[in-house]
């Protein structure tokens, strides 16, 4: 082989092999983008309700009166379209018709809240309703038999008259009452329920229902809220440790908690001030209730404690509108979740508060920070909800770094508008959304395993009645006949491919 030869074959070689090097480069690049653009084999798609929200039937079969049956019968008035919830869906006598939907979309998972009144009237496990606990049976029973995994709620905001008669959430007896009514619920139906949650919301429950007259208990109680959310947390501590002790070895399920919050985004990411501001708004804000339960240290955060203490001081207060949290109860608490349900729906810019100290004795003015929507951001019919996808990611990422990257199930979700059935902004607001969850999961490693959408029908929205409109699914005034809006059709799509089409 002459020399011009042997330099021929080594150019060829060098070639052949720097092509090689190049087409694994784009195959694992390839590889890599069709990863982060595919949900995982076992992440759960699924949509969620409340029993007082699509029910109807508020008197059938033995069910007792609510805080929500009191408020809304006896003050019509309040509500923006002056409509009870008894002539929305009524999902109570049409649950099977919710069922077929949710199926016909591939839903792998239902969130549903049990209404305590209807299976104990009173609160008391003494009158327990049969008729009330033979109706989530069936429910039940039909998602299991449709291949659809029940999600059960024990408690959407609607405890009985009775419960409140005592004082509702602001008497520590409230958990007692609540662990009896659980009780009642795993003794039942936990042969076949595998994922509860205790509590919804309970930072925005107690925000609203003991600290105004409009909703809710509608007790105003300086101080209530946090009075509130310490005792449902409690609660659920203790239903929490009964079901570890009494059922998990027969029954094997899983207990969590749903938390709402906003995300927080610093206004000038540059700025050490407006950084620290998003850091306060994650703490006092899902951190209020989520460090007790899933932070290293246990308890409520420093950031919380110290300035309502300085603050409640400075109202002349005795003590700090916040209840201290002793050893006993840091450890009753801490740790008493498999999973964190978050509820999630939009984000705000924050800077620091110039005047921290001005404003009212309430959890809104406890935070020393100023929240407000970026200008950009589309605005839903509820005047609170902007689109924000970018602040539900950091919120992803907060999560996981805050609280050890606990598993995640998104457990609402969802955009408001008129009733459209070509809801193209639901459809947009969920795709950015389920976006942001793919490049946590896939890109930040966060532990998030399911979303579901909020909600599946346009239900009672609480005072705003049925003015807003949330469903992926609508339907008739008349004939209660469930008619799937395109929302519907694209998270169909969405589950069946496990990608989101663009």
């Amino acid at each position: 082989m002459t020399l011009s030869e042997i330099f021929q074959l080594k150019r060829f070689w060098l070639i052949l092999g720097l092509f090689v090097v190049i087409l694994f480069g784009v195959v694992a690049v390839y590889s890599k983008n069709s990863h982060d653009n595919v949900f995982p084999e076992d992440f759960l798609f699924g949509s969620a309700s409340a029993a007082y929200q699509v029910e109807g039937y508020s008197k059938a079969d033995g069910k007792g009166p609510s805080i929500w049956d009191d408020l809304v019968e006896n003050h019509l008035d309040l509500v923006a379209d002056n409509r009870s919830p008894d002539s929305g869906p009524d999902s109570y006598k049409f649950y099977k018709d919710d069922v077929r939907i949710l199926k016909e979309m591939g839903m792998q998972m239902y969130r549903f809240s049990i209404a305590w009144s209807r299976i104990m009237p009173t609160g008391d496990v003494s009158s327990l309703n049969n008729a009330g606990l033979q109706y989530y049976d069936n429910l039940v029973n039909e998602l299991i038999a449709n291949n659809i995994i029940p999600v059960v709620t024990m408690y959407h905001w609607d405890h009985p008259r009775e419960i409140q008669k005592l004082g509702g959430a602001l008497n520590p007896i409230f958990a007692d009452y609540f662990k009896e009514y659980a009780r009642v619920l795993f003794t039942r139906l936990g042969d076949r329920v595998k994922y509860w949650i205790t509590i919804n919301e309970p930072s925005i429950f107690c925000t609203y229902a003991y600290t105004t007259e409009d909703w809710g208990a509608a007790i105003n109680f300086t101080g209530g809220e946090y009075y509130c959310a310490h005792h449902l947390l409690i609660a659920h501590a203790k239903v929490y440790r009964m079901y570890q002790d009494e059922f998990y070895s027969k029954q094997g399920g899983k207990v969590g908690l749903s938390l709402h919050t906003r995300g927080y985004l610093p206004k000038n990411p540059d700025s050490a001030s407006d950084r620290e501001a998003a850091k306060i708004g994650f703490l006092t804000d899902i951190g209020w209730t989520a460090h007790p339960i899933f932070s290293i240290s246990g308890g409520y955060s420093s950031v919380l404690t110290e300035f309502v203490a300085e603050k409640s001081k400075k109202e002349g207060r005795a003590w700090s509108r916040l209840p201290h949290m002793d050893h006993e109860t840091v450890k009753l608490l801490k740790g008493t979740a498999d999973f964190l349900g978050l509820n999630y729906y939009t984000s705000r810019l924050v800077v620091m508060d110039p005047n921290p100290f001005n404003g009212v004795a309430f959890v809104l003015n406890d935070t020393r920070i100023i929240q407000t929507p970026a200008p950009h951001w589309p605005q839903a019919k509820s005047t609170w909800l902007y689109s924000a996808p970018e602040g539900f990611r950091q919120l992803l990422r907060w999560i996981k770094k805050e609280y050890n990257n606990p598993d995640v199930i998104i457990t609402e979700n969802g955009w408001s508008d008129d009733g459209q059935m070509e809801d193209e902004e639901r459809i947009e607001y969920l795709r950015q959304h389920l976006t942001e969850i793919l490049g946590a999961i896939n890109q930040d490693g966060c532990n998030i395993v399911g979303h579901t959408t909020w909600s599946i029908l346009d239900n009672f929205e609480w005072m705003r009645g049925f003015t807003e409109k949330f469903g992926i699914v609508s339907w008739d005034e008349e004939t209660k006949e469930r008619r799937p809006k395109k929302s519907a059709s694209f998270l169909r799509q969405v589950i069946t491919t496990r990608q989101i089409p663009q």
